[in-house]
């Protein structure tokens, strides 16, 4: 954050004055500083903060004058120290954010697959039922995390189906599963042995 000029000269026409970090046209609230910029170079990181790394976070007062890449090239430096440190954990949870995610999900679509009723959950997947998942995903961004956001944030839109991942993959190979052509199979023969009698 570097200084623009005195603190002094920021003054406005009605008598207020902006934040002398350059670019920035927050009102003074305090020793030439916008509020957001005054809680960054002045506030004091909490213990809990500390202790888990973030302490390189916050921006002391002798720093202000420094070149703002050099700041923020250390703040990701930190960063990425913290999550190789912490890399175990910070793992576990977006193991169970993830998990919650696609729970969520399922239980809006149904835990069962619509074709061949399989309810075991590791088999499930979510299907897009007129085939335009690979579209999709290309448009939101890859991963199946992304569609099950995208599920959620869009209040879980028609078009969308639970199927176990057999069905799913026949379907996407052979266009229907072979799960439907037998029910159909068995369909046309009951009417048929229904009409010879």
């Amino acid at each position: 954050m570097p200084i623009g000029g005195r603190l002094g000269r920021n003054r406005k026409r009605d008598g207020s004055r902006t934040c002398a970090v350059v670019h920035c046209r927050g009102i003074e609230v305090s020793r030439g500083l916008c509020r957001t910029h005054y809680q960054r170079v002045f506030s004091v990181p909490s213990k809990r903060w500390t202790d888990r790394g973030f302490g390189a976070f916050v921006i002391p007062i002798r720093e202000l004058g420094r070149p703002q890449e050099q700041l923020l090239a250390e703040q990701r430096k930190a960063v990425r120290e913290y999550h190789r440190r912490n890399r175990d954990v910070l793992n576990a949870r977006k193991k169970i954010k993830r998990q919650e995610l696609r729970d969520l999900v399922l239980d809006k679509y149904g835990k069962f697959c619509q074709c061949c009723g399989e309810d075991d959950i590791r088999f499930l997947a979510i299907d897009h039922i007129h085939g335009n998942g690979n579209k999709h995903r290309r448009e939101i961004g890859q991963g199946t995390y992304r569609v099950y956001t995208w599920l959620v944030k869009n209040n879980f839109p028609p078009g969308f189906q639970v199927l176990c991942h057999n069905c799913n993959l026949a379907k996407g190979f052979y266009g229907v599963c072979p799960h439907t052509n037998f029910r159909i199979a068995e369909a046309c023969n009951a009417q048929l042995g229904t009409l010879a009698l």
